[in-house]
């Protein structure tokens, strides 16, 4: 029911949006010198402004959320006009009231119920903490936590309890509603984790490893949580059959310049027209230079980059290949092997795109200091 509404109010906040936005971009910066026809701000609008279905969803929680309506600011990385654009329209529907300290919220309480609830890490680490009643160790293998077979074969490595928690954290900050997450492979049982602390949410896991795929069937029955799973060879990039609408898609590929590209293309093919965002564990071990082609890849596919965090994927030291006694002994050499094994073997960044779900014009001929 609430997400017919929502969809009937995002149409409604386009109209809103793109007239506000014509009428107040005149007194812009470098705008307010420009002769531009009502056409020509329309068409910026069109191209650069205008929001996805889930772009929209994402903004209005973020306004409503523990920040209050400066989350959009602080999430957004953007100024006081798009918290106007948001906030104005909110409250002239009645969606939202404001209070004396400038809080914005529901005027509805059900409508909170919609919406995925935003989790720092210690709330997260705190809910698993309570469903799996054992206390978690940040720096282990997050494997250690549901007891599964590390397969070296299929290139499976384990990030860290820690790391999966800050890569939950992210996806509750994004996604804007209970449905389905998209995970592009999940040996570190990611998917499991997060529908433990956050019930609501459903996920559905494609993988080549079929023991891998038993293993969250067998503890989405045990905990009672909404995964599906399927098996699935992302490489060869054959597409399952889904009925599932996806809102966001997460994969820790391969890490190579091919590998990110082929687990990206899967994701991102099971995107529609509402939008959606992705979640990429991303580490540099064959990929140097070709990062500069890979950013071209992002925007080839529509996938507007909304932030790189370094260092929030970390993999604890195992030893699971004939390189990792090479590199041990090279290190050994210079000092104690305990120290290294104190290091990650590992580390890597966590990056977040937006995928807008229409065309956007390369800008050309543009002023630098004209606002628009």
């Amino acid at each position: 029911m609430y997400l017919d509404i929502w969809a009937n109010r995002y149409r409604k906040f386009l109209s809103y949006h793109a007239k506000i936005f014509q009428e107040n971009a005149k007194c812009w910066v470098g705008v307010q010198d420009l002769d531009l026809s009502p056409k020509k701000i329309r068409s910026v609008w069109n191209n650069y402004e205008k929001p996805s279905f889930f772009g929209f969803l994402k903004k209005v929680k973020d306004i409503t959320g523990s920040l209050g309506p400066s989350g959009i600011l602080y999430n957004n990385s953007t100024g006081l006009w798009p918290l106007y654009y948001y906030l104005s329209f909110l409250k002239k529907e009645g969606i939202v009231s404001i209070n004396k300290k400038g809080r914005a919220f529901f005027s509805k309480k059900e409508e909170n119920s919609f919406f995925v609830p935003a989790l720092s890490g210690l709330e997260i680490k705190a809910r698993l903490e309570s469903r799996l009643k054992r206390k978690i160790d940040w720096e282990s293998p997050v494997t250690s936590l549901l007891q599964t077979k590390i397969k070296s074969n299929y290139d499976q490595m384990p990030i860290s309890i820690g790391s999966c928690v800050r890569l939950i954290e992210k996806i509750l900050e994004y996604i804007p509603y209970k449905k389905t997450v998209l995970f592009v492979g999940d040996d570190d049982l990611t998917s499991v984790l997060l529908c433990l602390a956050c019930p609501d949410i459903e996920c559905l896991v494609f993988d080549i490893d079929k023991t891998l795929l038993g293993t969250i069937e067998k503890n989405s029955r045990r905990f009672k949580l909404k995964i599906k799973v399927a098996l699935a060879d992302i490489l060869k990039g054959k597409k399952p059959r889904s009925k599932d609408t996806i809102c966001a898609f997460v994969a820790n590929p391969i890490y190579t310049f091919e590998g990110v590209k082929k687990f990206c293309e899967f994701g991102n093919s099971f995107l529609g027209p509402c939008g959606g965002f992705s979640f990429l564990e991303i580490g540099d071990e064959a990929i140097k230079n070709r990062f500069i082609y890979l950013q071209e890849f992002f925007a080839k596919n529509n996938l507007l980059i909304r932030e790189i965090t370094k260092g929030e994927i970390v993999y604890p030291w195992i030893m699971l290949h004939k390189e990792d006694q090479e590199i041990m002994g090279h290190l050994s050499q210079m000092m104690d092997k305990q120290i290294i094994q104190a290091w990650p073997k590992l580390v890597a960044s966590l990056w977040v795109a937006e995928y807008i779900p229409f065309k956007v014009k390369k800008p050309k001929g543009e002023i630098a200091h004209v606002y628009l």
